[in-house]
């Protein structure tokens, strides 16, 4: 899994366009169909589909990115939208394996991204644990904490039980003479409970070709039985591929007996022929209508790449033996022509938004401090990006997006603010294309939950018309800095 030499991805995001951080050129192909890979540059990959969209991540080194699509074909040219950062001592650097899990915490249903970060050093490598304000896997994220797992750590998976609704998380640690797989319950979605146990280690010869690796452990479960796909060798050796052992879904999995007897077997291994050198790395997901299983993986085209940025993200479904086992079968050649997952409505059938508020010009009806201009609220994280005076009783802040848009979304964060009513309307985004609003409409309001500082409030918003300028009107009386501010749209 380690990301030996990194070709950093630019994220460059223009007005009215998503440039996608890694572009490449799909040859034709029939209706109906895609081919792999999915995502050029795209190591560990991780895929979700969530309300008719597939989102899909991936080891980016230096920041955490996301990019979404509404069919499987367009993900090579989909935006990536990044959704963390951090300069954070401990954590700013080499954030490896991200997965997105929809979870009940203590708050409820909610989107976590897991993730694998350090300070620069792979010895201090350690899970982490992001939460997301809004029903979203885009987010924005807010940071929960590190996951205790005893030292060393990276890939992080998290495993729910059907039974009983319990959760455990899996993970690649250190362990006699080379990466090994363990498991811990979790308290809640950012705390592990008792010590570690050891699931799977390199004792085989098929596994420790290269070295004694077996990392990227990742959980199916069905008809009674619970599967273990972890990936086994040195990611730099063309022989690394995915393995299975399973046990029963009612066994202890926090006792070290029930994977003591567990057997072994090669799941997916290298295909010279169809360009697939290296096969790891993968994820499970279902078809945007849920009737298929899907799994998604990264491989080299060529061999003797090694493991590196370089590493592409493809797709394909894979099925069920008759004892009931997963047949992943072999990987698919590259550039042949698969059916697309079923309820995918093919290329460029639904727009996506796009983030439109990095390329637009703010303005406000006042600032308390020049340290903090409006157009500092856009798409950043800081505290107090924008105080607008203490004697403005009716703030706003207003984007001109260069030219008329969709608008189909809006994120806005606050740093510092007194309890909003809630009974009350808050904000209310207004529209128009005069810059001075002559004529504006109102898009939607905000009202009815109470708000606080660090919150944020997302407003789907999915206006037929295309609107220049809009207008974030504080329409209650307490007052309020922004942190924040993202308008995502259509052009």
């Amino acid at each position: 899994m380690k990301l030996r030499h990194v070709c950093l991805m630019l994220l460059a995001l223009v007005l009215g366009s998503g440039t996608p951080s890694s572009a490449q050129t799909s040859s034709a192909q029939t209706a109906g169909t895609f081919a792999n890979p999915l995502r050029s540059s795209a190591p560990d990959p991780w895929m979700v589909t969530h309300r008719g969209r597939y989102y899909l991540t991936y080891t980016s080194d230096s920041h955490i990115e996301i990019a979404v699509a509404s069919s499987m074909r367009d993900l090579a040219r989909a935006p990536g939208y990044t959704v963390w950062t951090d300069a954070t001592q401990g954590r700013c650097c080499q954030m490896w394996a991200p997965e997105i899990h929809k979870l009940r915490g203590p708050g409820g249903l909610k989107w976590y991204l897991y993730y694998t970060a350090d300070d620069g050093q792979d010895d201090n490598h350690r899970l982490h644990v992001l939460e997301s304000s809004t029903d979203s896997p885009l987010g924005p994220y807010r940071y929960k904490g590190v996951l205790e797992t005893g030292g060393w750590a990276i890939d992080g998976h998290v495993f729910t039980r059907k039974a009983d609704g319990k959760a455990f998380l899996f993970w690649s640690g250190r362990g006699v003479g080379g990466n090994t797989v363990y498991v811990a319950p979790l308290r809640s979605p950012w705390e592990t409970v008792g010590p570690p146990v050891k699931v799977a280690e390199a004792t085989l010869s098929w596994e420790t070709r290269a070295a004694k690796v077996n990392e990227g452990p990742e959980v199916l479960e069905r008809s009674g039985q619970i599967y273990l796909i972890y990936s086994a060798n040195d990611c730099a050796s063309d022989d690394y591929l995915l393995g299975r052992l399973s046990v029963p879904s009612g066994a202890n999995l926090l006792d070290p007996a029930t994977w003591k007897g567990a057997v072994k077997t090669p799941a997916l291994t290298r295909f010279d022929a169809g360009g697939a050198y290296g096969p790891g790395h993968n994820g499970f997901f279902k078809s945007p209508d849920g009737t298929e299983d899907w799994m998604v993986y990264h491989a080299n085209p060529r061999a003797g790449m090694r493991c590196t940025g370089e590493r592409s993200a493809r797709a394909q479904r894979f099925g069920w033996n008759r004892d009931g086992t997963p047949d992943l079968g072999r990987p698919a050649a590259l550039v042949s022509e698969l059916a697309l997952p079923s309820g995918d409505p093919g290329p460029g059938a639904v727009p996506v938004p796009v983030l439109l508020s990095t390329g637009a010009r703010a303005s406000a009806s006042s600032s308390a401090d020049e340290r903090y201009p409006p157009q500092a609220a856009l798409d950043t994280d800081r505290a107090s990006a924008w105080n607008p005076n203490a004697q403005d009783t009716r703030p706003w802040i207003g984007l001109d997006m260069g030219r008329p848009t969709g608008i189909r979304r809006l994120e806005l964060t606050l740093s510092s603010v007194e309890l909003l009513s809630e009974a009350r309307r808050n904000f209310a985004v207004w529209a128009s294309n005069d810059p001075g609003m002559k004529g504006y409409v109102v898009l939607g309001e905000q009202g009815r939950t109470p708000l606080h500082s660090g919150a944020t409030w997302a407003l789907e918003l999915n206006s037929p018309k295309k609107y220049r300028y809009l207008r974030i009107v504080k329409t209650a009386k307490e007052y309020f800095s922004l942190s924040s501010l993202r308008v995502f749209g259509t052009p």
